[in-house]
């Protein structure tokens, strides 16, 4: 996907589109890594690139670092994904928190998270799906 031009790049429009690359670029690692996703006006992919990576419970991050990130690129949405080097694809307690609160404060920059994605080796877990982004 990211060697076609931006112009010509097909939309993300489910989380379906970046599921394979997902789990090949952190669903079999032995600790926590966190994606962004940043996305176009028509919700191509601009780039991608990992966070933060932490131990075997999780990748600590700062909202602001991931917004400034998303506004430097230009990017109007965003996805979210990690990994659960455990397996067990259910978002934690954590993870509902602290994707509510960057939720909320990318919509005062005008920018739209679209998805957390919770990724392990067999399988990827949407926080949209479970409603949990709203």
């Amino acid at each position: 996907m990211l060697s076609e031009p931006l112009f010509q790049r097909k939309a993300i429009t489910t989380c379906d589109d970046v599921c394979e690359l997902l789990k090949r670029l952190i669903g079999f690692r032995s600790l926590e890594a966190l994606v962004a996703f940043y996305l176009d006006g028509r919700n191509r992919l601009i780039c991608h690139e990992i966070i933060a990576e932490g131990d075997v419970s999780g990748a600590p991050f700062h909202n602001r670092s991931i917004l400034l990130r998303a506004l430097e690129r230009g990017a109007t949405s965003l996805i979210l994904a990690h990994n659960h080097p455990s397996g067990d694809p259910q978002p934690s307690a954590a993870d509902r928190r602290v994707t509510y609160r960057l939720m909320e404060a990318a919509r005062t920059l005008d920018l739209h998270l679209l998805d957390h994605l919770i990724v392990t080796a067999s399988g990827v877990t949407s926080m949209r799906e479970l409603k949990v982004l709203q």
